[in-house]
């Protein structure tokens, strides 16, 4: 087992109907864009394998953008609410 994936604090959740979805996805996409025929076993293995993979790197992104997307929306804020003094 891999040490760094079981420490990893990121759990990516799907629903019964999302793994489906994604599943038929990759099926269809070795189909037409692959010419090959893929089992539902090897999709769902695929599947498996690029969560495990892609899934923390592109959680961290959206992290990333969404602490991006506040610390200008608070910048915004704080210029905007700014009154000066006077004394």
């Amino acid at each position: 087992m891999n040490p760094r994936k079981s420490q990893s604090p990121v759990h990516i959740k799907l629903s019964q109907e999302q793994q489906e979805q994604l599943i038929s996805s990759i099926r269809t996409h070795f189909e037409t864009a692959l010419d090959q025929e893929i089992s539902y076993f090897h999709a769902k293995s695929l599947m498996t394998f690029f969560m495990a993979e892609l899934g923390p790197l592109v959680y961290n992104q959206a992290v990333q953008d969404a602490h991006q997307f506040m610390q200008d929306k608070l910048g915004d804020l704080e210029s905007t609410l700014y009154e000066p003094e006077t004394l």
